[in-house]
């Protein structure tokens, strides 16, 4: 893949600079068992490297190439799509802020309320987040119908965004409106996942597009003026996210106290001492602070699981979705995870990070990681050249979860933590695969 930015050359230095926060940044976290710890992490992140290197060198099950007119003709099946995407994001919307019935005004009330008072709309929502669907516009017969719209509303959404050129003038107002909702209604909520997860679809989308531009060697001007681009994007983007970050912790009202001796995380406080406290300027040690809690609160977690035995899950662990789905019929189900058991130590299995390691672990305990990381690393590499070389949207697609879900990997495990971001997932991944071997030929002949 040539001296491209590839993914790796990305991730590989972003986890070990997560690490390296961990372990010198402004909070005093504990490494229990740290020989384990230290070398576990070592070997998850050399495995990502062989699985990719592997991946890379893989073939496609055939030449299938995605044409122009095979993309416009999935172009051409979006706008309806879009249409009910839209109407879905506005109920969820009204239903996420408790609104008995349908109320365009109440919902813009809303809105604006927890724009100027974010903090306060966080804490309502959190203590609200059991409530049942029942008492919400809808009812039962809407929430049946977001479960199952919920295979396909993300991946929609990205479509419009990756094909945003292709569509008509209508079309395209109603995925900058989507946009717009789904952005500004997790910020009434007080959290920034929400416009996150879009400003990161723009800078995959446009990565992808560096990315080709950068393989082909008769433009190699071209290729060299995207990769200025994407840098360039890619640091307004972050700047606009930390900003927006730093203005959601601030009107938590947690992070006002980080200089105190009263301050923690799940008992954890800070580091005086720490190196970054002395290289950055005091006006941003409040926001060190809070980065370093939300990069590396994960490792701690991962740490305060070697304390505890492993329970095999057998493939229940790993999905916060399915653990909620089964705990209506099985509630002792998520008790046997490691997030519920180190809660004896403090650490809150529901405010607290834990690192997608040991959501994975659940399943396959940390050796088990090892070859997930393996197989994460060699699925990236396989999408993402499937993406550069065939055009493939469903391969576009999938680099964005990838890219996701290595952006999380310190955190939690973000591709399984949400119905939304989940089953999604799951549409994306199997069209992929159904899209890039033999039977790629008799889709394209049905899709027609």
């Amino acid at each position: 893949m040539g001296r491209k930015i590839t993914p790796v050359k990305i991730f590989v230095p972003y986890w070990i600079f997560t690490l390296i926060l961990y372990a010198f940044g402004p909070l005093e976290w504990v490494t229990y068992h740290p020989v384990i710890f230290w070398s576990l992490n070592i070997l998850f992140i050399f495995a990502f490297i062989a699985g990719w290197n592997w991946g890379k060198q893989g073939k496609s099950p055939n030449d299938f190439y995605w044409t122009e007119s095979d993309v416009d003709n999935l172009v051409k099946k979006l706008p309806p799509l879009l249409w009910v995407n839209l109407f879905y994001e506005i109920i969820t919307s009204m239903r996420s802020f408790l609104l008995p019935s349908f109320n365009v005004v109440g919902l813009i009330q809303k809105i604006l309320y927890g724009v100027t008072h974010m903090g306060q709309s966080y804490h309502a929502f959190q203590s609200n987040v059991t409530v049942s669907g029942a008492s919400v516009v809808g009812g039962h017969v809407v929430t049946l119908f977001n479960y199952l719209w919920q295979f396909v509303a993300f991946a929609v959404l990205l479509g419009g965004i990756l094909y945003f050129k292709k569509l008509k003038k209508l079309s395209k107002a109603v995925v900058i409106l989507t946009c717009f909702i789904v952005i500004i209604s997790y910020i009434a909520r007080g959290t920034n996942i929400g416009a996150f997860r879009v400003v990161l679809t723009f800078l995959v989308f446009y990565y992808i597009k560096y990315s080709k531009n950068a393989g082909l060697a008769k433009q190699q001007a071209k290729g060299k003026s995207s990769k200025t681009k994407l840098i360039f994007l890619s640091i307004i983007a972050v700047v606009a996210v930390v900003f927006l970050f730093n203005k959601i912790m601030l009107s938590r009202g947690g992070i006002l106290s980080w200089n105190s001796s009263s301050y923690n995380i799940g008992g954890i406080g800070i580091n005086e001492d720490s190196i970054f406290f002395q290289i950055l300027p005091a006006e941003f040690h409040k926001l060190l602070v809070s980065l370093s809690a939300y990069l590396s609160q994960g490792y701690y977690g991962m740490s305060l699981t070697l304390r505890v035995d492993w329970i095999p899950m057998f493939g229940l662990g790993s999905c916060k979705v399915i653990q909620e789905l089964l705990s209506m019929v099985f509630p002792s189900i998520e008790g046997w995870t490691y997030q519920a058991r180190i809660t004896e130590f403090g650490w809150d299995d529901y405010m607290q990070w834990h690192s997608m390691y040991s959501w994975f672990a659940n399943d396959v305990s940390y050796l088990g990681v090892i070859a997930i990381m393996f197989i994460f690393g060699l699925v990236f590499a396989r999408c993402y050249k499937d993406s550069i070389t065939t055009e493939n949207p469903f391969a576009n697609l999938m680099v964005y979860y990838m890219f996701l879900m290595a952006i999380f990997t310190p955190c939690n495990n973000q591709i399984f933590q949400t119905r939304d971001i989940f089953f999604s997932f799951i549409t994306v991944f199997l069209g992929w695969i159904c899209t890039r071997g033999k039977k790629a030929v008799r889709f394209r002949i049905i899709s027609r």
